[in-house]
C-alpha cells in the first residue's frame, strides 16, 4: 500500500513536487498507509492538477466523461426488443363475465407449465437459467408478456419483449396461438388476431434519448464541479 500511496503522489503538479516533494515524503512516513490515506492523497493531486487547468481543459475533460458515461450506459444495458399483436375480442355475454373468462385464460397461458413448454420449445433466457431457478425465470417471463386493453377497437394489445427481435416475434405469436387454443371453450368472448406479431426493427431498450440527455447532464455536472474545485483550489492555494 505504501508503494501504491506514493506512486499517486506523483500525481501532483511537477512544480509542486519540486518544492513540497521532500516535506511531503516526510509526512508520508509519519500517516498510515491504508484506503483512506490513498484516498486522501489521490483526492489531493487531482485537486492540485485542477487547480492549474485552463476552462479549455475542463471542458474536454467533462466531455470525455460525458461520452464515457453514455458509451458505458449503452454497452451495460442490455438490448430489449418488444413484438406487438392485436386479438380481436368478439363478447358475447355481459363485460363482468368476458373479464373474468379473460382473468382464466391468461392464468392458463402463464401457468407454469405452458411457460416452462415455451422457454423449453424456444430456448428462452439461456444465459439467465444458468445463475436464476426456474421459477424466477418464469415470474421474468411473466413481467416481458404485456396485456393492454384497447376498447376503442375491441382488440387487446399482446406484446412480449425479449433481446431477440425474431425471438420476440415468434414468442408472441406462440403466445397469440395460445389465447386462441385456451379461449376456444369459452363461451363469453371469442379472439381472433387482427394484426399479427411485429417483427421489431429498434430495441426498446436501451432509450437512448434518455442515456443521452443523462450525458449531456453528467457534463454539465462535470463541468461545474471541476470549475468550483479549480476556483475554490485557487483561492486557498498558498503564495508562491
Amino acid at each position: 500500500m505504501n508503494r501504491l500511496i506514493r506512486l499517486i503522489a506523483r500525481l501532483y503538479p511537477r512544480s509542486w513536487r519540486q518544492r513540497y516533494g521532500a516535506e511531503f515524503d516526510a509526512l508520508l512516513e509519519d500517516v498510515r498507509s491504508d484506503g483512506r490515506t490513498a484516498a486522501n492523497v489521490l483526492t489531493g493531486a487531482l485537486t492540485m492538477q485542477v487547480q492549474n487547468w485552463k476552462s479549455s481543459s475542463i471542458l474536454v475533460v467533462a466531455a470525455l466523461v460525458s461520452v464515457a458515461v453514455i458509451v458505458g450506459l449503452f454497452v451495460a444495458i442490455p438490448k430489449s426488443y418488444v413484438s406487438k399483436a392485436l386479438l380481436k375480442v368478439e363478447e358475447r355475454g355481459s363485460p363482468k363475465d368476458s373479464l373474468d373468462a379473460f382473468n382464466k385464460t391468461l392464468a392458463r397461458v402463464e401457468s407454469i407449465a405452458k411457460l416452462t413448454e415455451l422457454i423449453k420449445a424456444d430456448n428462452l433466457y439461456l444465459s439467465e437459467s444458468y445463475r436464476m431457478t426456474l421459477e424466477e425465470v418464469i415470474q421474468q417471463m411473466r413481467k416481458h408478456i404485456h396485456m393492454t386493453s384497447a376498447p376503442n377497437i375491441g382488440a387487446l394489445a399482446l406484446a412480449f419483449e425479449y433481446s431477440d427481435p425474431q425471438m420476440a416475434q415468434k414468442v408472441t405469436q406462440d403466445l397469440a396461438t395460445r389465447f386462441l387454443e385456451e379461449n376456444v371453450s369459452n363461451s363469453s368472448t371469442t379472439l381472433s388476431i387482427l394484426d399479427p406479431p411485429s417483427l421489431p426493427q429498434s430495441p426498446m431498450r436501451p432509450n437512448k434519448p434518455m442515456i443521452i440527455a443523462f450525458g449531456v447532464a453528467c457534463f454539465f455536472l462535470m463541468w461545474g464541479a471541476l470549475s468550483l474545485i479549480r476556483s475554490v483550489s485557487r483561492r486557498h492555494a498558498p503564495a508562491v
